[in-house]
């Protein structure tokens, strides 16, 4: 199962294995997730993320993921930014 975000969301998004934000996410060009905390996270392992709209937070992380994964910036207006950085992996290499 996947997920794709092709809208405007304003609260975090916590990829999981299993409800609304599944492994491959996949943010469109007309999406975007922007919130004042992390806006993608994850715990799960090894999780992937295709950014090609704006993932953006005023007061955290972008991107979190806690347990590995990958992380594709893709397109001419593709944009990962938060405060703290714009994308943490950590966990499993």
């Amino acid at each position: 199962m996947s997920t794709i975000i092709n809208t405007g969301i304003t609260s975090p998004v916590t990829i999981t294995t299993g409800g609304a934000y599944t492994s491959p996410l996949t943010i469109t060009t007309f999406g975007s997730v922007e919130t004042s905390g992390t806006a993608v996270y994850s715990s799960i392992s090894q999780p992937t993320l295709v950014n090609d709209g704006t993932i953006n937070s005023a007061n955290a992380l972008g991107v979190d993921l806690t347990d590995g994964g990958s992380v594709a910036n893709t397109g001419t207006a593709a944009l990962i930014s938060g405060s703290s950085g714009g994308i943490y992996i950590g966990g499993a290499a």
